[in-house]
């Protein structure tokens, strides 16, 4: 092959030198948000409790897979993350660097002999421990959440067939006369079969809804709590509620209010169908996408 034709490698490192800039423009960006909201931390919990309570059976996959990378721990990961940019940042600094000329780092510019120097040049500044170490916490994340949302998959599954199982016998009384009644004689062989996928998968899109219900009414109670909680902590401190006012956590009191509040989340969500009213449907479209992404990837994986 001549060394002088074009290769893919090249376009790869072209491209990423023109987003680069962007994902650090990004975190620079996030890091001033977070400056700005800083003083506002305490009330963070309460209103991430309101959005449990009234909207959390909507993104149950998202919250499980949450859950599991807070159980393996959030710094760990984020430092995990930060170990792997910051290797990545200055592979690309070291080989753009490498008197490679500005104009020379399009695309179309990248022979074999530039792009095997460039790649040859990001690896030696890397340091293999760092990147091994990181990539393995990281995988160690991926397999926990895979490994919490795939049990909820599974459960539902067996408990979905074990549901069809049981209304098989009726739904053949039912059903059996009428595909006979539809189907030329050929296929009557093919009833016996369609019953049966058909009460499974009845059965399971059933537990999906009870799996969805249950959800639901735990994040409306645990997110009740939170708001109740840390929202009388937030009023106290802005000095919006009296100290004396302040429900102790555990009294009477205290666990009816959180029972009240959860009981108004869990109705308004199965109400709605667990639906978002329109405006906040477009605010929330990025994190719908990511628990339509996550349901997608349990189902295949």
């Amino acid at each position: 092959m001549d060394s002088k034709e074009p290769v893919n490698l090249g376009k790869i490192v072209g491209i990423i030198h023109v987003l680069a800039p962007y994902f650090i423009l990004a975190k620079e960006k996030i890091i001033m948000f977070r400056e700005i909201i800083r003083p506002f931390d305490y009330w963070a919990p309460a209103l991430f409790g309101a959005f449990l309570v009234f909207f959390g059976g909507r993104f149950l996959t998202t919250i499980a897979a949450a859950e599991a990378i807070r159980l393996v721990g959030v710094e760990k990961l984020a430092d995990n993350a930060v170990i792997l940019w910051n290797n990545f940042q200055a592979g690309v600094e070291a080989a753009l660097k490498d008197d490679v000329p500005r104009e020379d780092r399009g695309a179309q510019s990248w022979t074999k002999d530039k792009a095997v120097r460039v790649l040859r040049i990001f690896l030696k500044t890397l340091d293999p421990k760092e990147v091994q170490k990181a990539l393995e916490g990281l995988y160690q994340v991926v397999l926990s959440v895979v490994a919490t949302l795939r049990l909820r998959f599974a459960a539902a599954v067996t408990l979905g067939c074990a549901v069809g199982d049981i209304f098989r016998k009726a739904a053949e009384l039912v059903a059996r006369p009428r595909l006979e009644e539809a189907l030329a004689p050929d296929y009557h062989k093919w009833i016996d079969t369609l019953i049966e996928y058909g009460c499974k998968a009845s059965g399971i899109m059933l537990a999906w809804m009870l799996e969805r219900v249950i959800g639901a009414l735990h994040c409306s109670l645990r997110g009740a709590q939170l708001l109740v909680k840390h929202g009388q902590e937030a009023a106290n401190r802005a000095n919006l509620l009296p100290q004396h006012l302040k429900l102790a956590e555990g009294s009477p009191t205290f666990t009816a209010v959180v029972g009240a509040v959860a009981a108004v989340g869990f109705i308004n969500q199965v109400a709605t169908s667990f639906s978002l009213p329109a405006p906040l449907a477009l605010f929330l479209l990025p994190l719908s996408l990511v628990e339509w992404t996550l349901t997608l990837f349990v189902g295949w994986v």
